[in-house]
């Protein structure tokens, strides 16, 4: 079964997550990704073995396959003239370009948007930013941490208002945002391309993606709206996470609105409170909070997390066990679905991976595997070219 990007060539350079995570998704839906490395290799494949340095090294390295499967890895010296006419020769056959170096750095490489396009009318450039190309900040080294979770608000506003320190963030979540953002754009640029020939520059980054994800917190908390945070546990009331009677957590959502809020107090056994005003409408609780946060928090230490899970599916209520990173890997429901798979390593060790977020009745996902060694590739890509890999020097 043909994939839908299948013929188009992709020439990825790019490191670390955000641009990896787009050649990915592109290679998931057929797309032929070529990886240009430096020498030494993406730095990821280093970062990625110093998660579990007694386990992980250039043969067992998940944290780096998860984005670079399915790529041709070539190794190229991009400042020696044989490596600028290997690239330039490369991206004569390309259909799309993927970077995540900054604008300056691609710019000396003579790499940057506004070089290529009158050379590669019909490329479609892709570039993932950190900061912008504007403004004081755009030539700001930029990573996750910083410029998606820090820059967004969120690690000052997350926490409750009596821990009065910023939240601590997981790793990688807002580089792969952008990663995605950047393969939806791609694909929707060629899309256009086929209808009109011309290629295009897209561009998603760490702080544009923040602005966006997090735009409803943005949107109340701007000076005419005013909503303070961060927030105390009391202002959520309900709609929060509660310990059960066997110390796991359980997050509840109210969404619904109050017929939500009154399907809790039935789910909890405390129907009472449903026929009683001073507790059946948020005026009611919100004049109560400590009150009604005790409440529920003592009968929430009644069951246990499971208990109350089963009882969610009965009384339909938005509620949700709440696990750790560490019970994700065997999660059921992730593998029902087939949102999880195993790598197999030539060790003999198989290790847990998410699986293609891709779900489309044109074609089977793509398994995830090992990526490529460093210049696993570069003969084959090369010879693709015409080109053969010089002979070395003693």
């Amino acid at each position: 079964m043909a994939r839908p990007l299948e013929g188009v060539r992709v020439i990825e350079l790019a490191a670390h997550i955000a641009g990896p995570a787009c050649g990915r998704l592109l290679s998931d839906l057929g797309a032929e990704v070529i990886k240009i490395e430096g020498p030494s290799g993406d730095a990821w494949r280093q970062t990625g073995m110093s998660y579990c340095p007694n386990r992980f090294d250039m043969e067992e390295n998940p944290s780096f396959d998860i984005c670079n499967t399915g790529k041709k890895c070539i190794v190229l010296d991009l400042k020696s003239d044989f490596g600028k006419e290997a690239v330039h020769k490369l991206l004569a056959t390309a259909d799309m370009f993927v970077s995540n170096f900054r604008p300056d750095a691609l710019r000396r490489l003579g790499l940057h948007y506004e070089q290529l396009a009158p050379m590669y009318p019909g490329l479609i450039y892709g570039m993932s930013l950190g900061f912008g190309e504007k403004g004081p900040e755009a030539s700001k080294k930029a990573m996750d941490v910083t410029a998606f979770w820090a820059r967004s608000g969120y690690l000052r506003d997350s926490n409750p208002i009596e821990i009065d320190e910023p939240f601590y963030p997981p790793w990688c979540v807002g580089d792969t945002a952008v990663g995605t953002q950047m393969a939806l754009e791609m694909v929707a640029a060629y899309i256009n391309k086929l209808k009109t020939g011309k290629g295009d520059v897209v561009k998603a980054g760490l702080f544009q993606e923040s602005v966006y994800l997090f735009g409803h917190m943005i949107s109340i908390t701007q000076p005419p709206f005013g909503k303070k945070f961060p927030q105390s546990k009391l202002d959520h009331l309900m709609d929060y996470h509660f310990k059960c009677k066997d110390g796991r957590y359980v997050m509840v959502s109210l969404v619904g609105g109050n017929a939500t809020n009154l399907q809790v107090f039935r789910m909890l056994g405390l129907s009472e409170l449903c026929d009683d005003e001073r507790y059946n409408c948020y005026k009611g609780r919100a004049e109560r909070r400590e009150e009604v946060y005790r409440i529920v928090r003592e009968a929430f230490l009644k069951k246990d997390a499971a208990e109350w899970n089963e009882l969610a599916l009965e009384y339909d209520i938005p509620v949700t066990i709440m696990p750790h990173y560490s019970d994700l890997s065997g999660d059921e429901q992730a593998w029902a679905n087939g949102y999880l798979e195993k790598i197999d390593y030539p060790n003999g060790h198989s290790d847990v991976v998410p699986a293609s977020v891709f779900d489309m009745g044109c074609m089977e996902k793509k398994k995830t595997e090992m990526a490529h060694a460093i210049g696993q590739d570069t003969e084959e890509v090369l010879r693709s070219i015409g080109m053969e890999m010089p002979e070395k020097r003693d």
